[in-house]
C-alpha cells in the first residue's frame, strides 16, 4: 500500500514536470514568432518620376535610407504692383520600393522654413499614397520647421509623394510679405535629427 501510494505521488509529480516543460516550449515558441521582425523596406535607387528637375535624391548604399534635397521648392509673397492675396505651389515625385510589408511603417521627415508677417498666413500638406498629414503657420510666425509623417503601408510598391504649399495674405496687409519652402525630405530606419536651413531667400527678406 505504501509503495503503491510513493509510486503514485511520483507519477502526478513527473506527470506535473512534463506539463510545465510542455507549457514552457510551447511559451517560448509562441515568443519567438511573436518578436519576428519584418525585412527592412529597400528605396529604389532612383526616382521613376519627378515633377521638377531640381531634386536630388540620394539613397544610401543599403538602400534603407534616402535623402532629397530641393532647390527652389519655394513660394513668396512681395510688394508686388497688383497684390496677390494666395499664392501656391504643388510637387510630385515616384519612389520605388521593395519589402514593404503589409503593415510596414515608413517615416517621412520634411525639413523646411516659413516666415509670416502680419496679415499672413501660410500651410503645407504633404501625400503618400492618399495619406495625408499638414502643417501651418500663424501671422508673426518666423522659424524653420520639421514635420514628420508615418506612412503606414497595407502594400506598396512605391511612393507616390505630393508636397503642396501656400501662403494667404488678408485685404488689410495687401503689401505683407510671406515665404515658404519645402528644402529636404529624409527617410530611414533610425532617423537622426537634422539642422533646418534657412534659405537666403529669408535672410533677404529680414534685412529689408
Amino acid at each position: 500500500m505504501k509503495k503503491a501510494l510513493q509510486h503514485s505521488v511520483l507519477t502526478t509529480a513527473a506527470a506535473c514536470h512534463l506539463i510545465g516543460v510542455t507549457f514552457l516550449s510551447g511559451f517560448v515558441a509562441l515568443s519567438t514568432v511573436g518578436v519576428a521582425v519584418a525585412d527592412p523596406v529597400s528605396f529604389g535607387k532612383a526616382l521613376s518620376f519627378s515633377s521638377e528637375q531640381n531634386t536630388s535624391y540620394a539613397p544610401t548604399d543599403d538602400k534603407q535610407a534616402f535623402s532629397i534635397d530641393f532647390n527652389g521648392l519655394e513660394i513668396g509673397l512681395g510688394r508686388n504692383p497688383v497684390a496677390t492675396p494666395i499664392v501656391t505651389r504643388s510637387y510630385s515625385m515616384v519612389i520605388p520600393v521593395s519589402d514593404a510589408d503589409k503593415g510596414a511603417e515608413i517615416p517621412f521627415n520634411f525639413q523646411g522654413y516659413a516666415l509670416c508677417l502680419e496679415g499672413v498666413n501660410a500651410y503645407a500638406v504633404f501625400s503618400v499614397n492618399g495619406q495625408t498629414s499638414a502643417v501651418s503657420f500663424p501671422p508673426g510666425h518666423d522659424d524653420s520647421f520639421v514635420h514628420t509623417m508615418k506612412f503606414k503601408a497595407p502594400y506598396a510598391d512605391d511612393l507616390r509623394v505630393t508636397i503642396f504649399l501656400s501662403l494667404e495674405r488678408d485685404a488689410k496687409h495687401a503689401d505683407a510679405e510671406g515665404y515658404l519652402n519645402v528644402s529636404q525630405v529624409d527617410s530611414e530606419t533610425n532617423p537622426v535629427a537634422a539642422e533646418p536651413r534657412v534659405p537666403d531667400t529669408v535672410k533677404t527678406l529680414k534685412k529689408k
